[in-house]
């Protein structure tokens, strides 16, 4: 990969400094703190075991270990997703997919660790895959794993980014109260706050596919207090997008259209098609929504009174 992967120790030393644990607070219960020192000098090793419990014991479990750290003999699943994405030939990508799925059902027959069966749903969700499995099954699996998890870490923000398509609204929005009012996120931490980002627009387009403004308008509420970074133009732009479209639905419509134009002049002005045309083709869509339902609404005494 042309990349020089930290060893281990050196990972985890650099992962608890950011965790502001102490090595008497991140040994406990698990080895000495006297052992933990030696291991992250290098000067010793951990059995597999007593290294995840050491993991566990940070605020972002093992899942970070998945985007951050880069073993000498392979590449994360993340990177194996994204390279998989990035196909252009429709039989390229077909073929990444079903062999980055075989071998996650590989793992996990192999190693029982839930993570890899988790993995599997996260390509059939992210990739619309045909799989004999329904889909209840797989909001059911996946809630039961987040359940007990009080401080979420990157690779439960990636599944519920990625299961927001297919979970209730109702289940979306509790995930997010949970994610916004928990004291020990770090919201400074770049990959912390673009999957929450991604999760929350994520939630807001769930929300109004299903014409559920109300909870679009509750998830865009939690996010609020929230700043988007400054660099993050795509969340900005996305953020933007949808508030115009609650202003449509709530009968602001001449202000929304305004908004609308300038930000498609603007899009125009910077000459990057792949947006201008996202955003466009975005509000055609909603535009159709909003005249389905207006004509239900106005469809719906005739019928009563038929």
């Amino acid at each position: 990969m042309g990349e020089m992967a930290q060893p281990l120790h050196t990972f985890y030393h650099h992962q608890r400094l950011a965790s502001r644990l102490s090595l008497v607070e991140a040994a406990a219960g698990i080895t000495t703190a006297a052992t933990l020192s030696r291991f992250e000098r290098g000067r010793n090793r951990l059995s597999a075991d007593r290294f995840l419990y050491l993991l566990d014991a940070l605020p972002s479990t093992f899942t970070t270990l998945q985007h951050v750290y880069v073993t000498h003999s392979d590449i994360t699943y993340y990177q194996r997703v994204a390279y998989a994405a990035a196909l252009a030939s429709t039989a390229d990508r077909a073929a990444a997919i079903t062999q980055l799925l075989a071998a996650e059902r590989m793992a996990y027959t192999k190693t029982g660790l839930i993570h890899h069966r988790l993995n599997v749903y996260d390509l059939i969700v992210t990739f619309n895959l045909r799989y004999p499995i329904r889909i209840s099954q797989i909001t059911t699996e996946v809630q039961a794993y987040l359940a007990p998890i009080n401080h979420f870490g990157l690779y439960e923000l990636n599944l519920i980014t990625t299961m927001i398509r297919i979970f209730p609204i109702t289940v979306t929005a509790k995930y997010f109260e949970k994610i916004l009012s928990d004291p020990a996120m770090d919201y400074d931490e770049h990959w912390h706050n673009r999957l929450i980002w991604l999760a929350i627009a994520n939630g807001i387009a769930a929300a109004i596919s299903h014409f559920d403004f109300d909870s679009a308008e509750r998830i865009m509420t939690l996010a609020r207090h929230l700043n988007i970074p400054p660099t993050d133009g795509d969340t900005k732009l996305t953020i933007y997008f949808y508030q115009l479209c609650l202003d449509y639905h709530h009968g602001k419509h001449d202000q929304a259209r305004q908004g609308m134009n300038q930000l498609s002049a603007a899009l125009d002005l910077v000459e990057v098609p792949f947006y201008r045309d996202y955003i466009r083709s975005g509000w055609t869509l909603f535009l159709r929504t909003e005249e389905v339902l207006t004509h239900d609404d106005w469809s719906a005494p005739a019928k009563t009174a038929h």
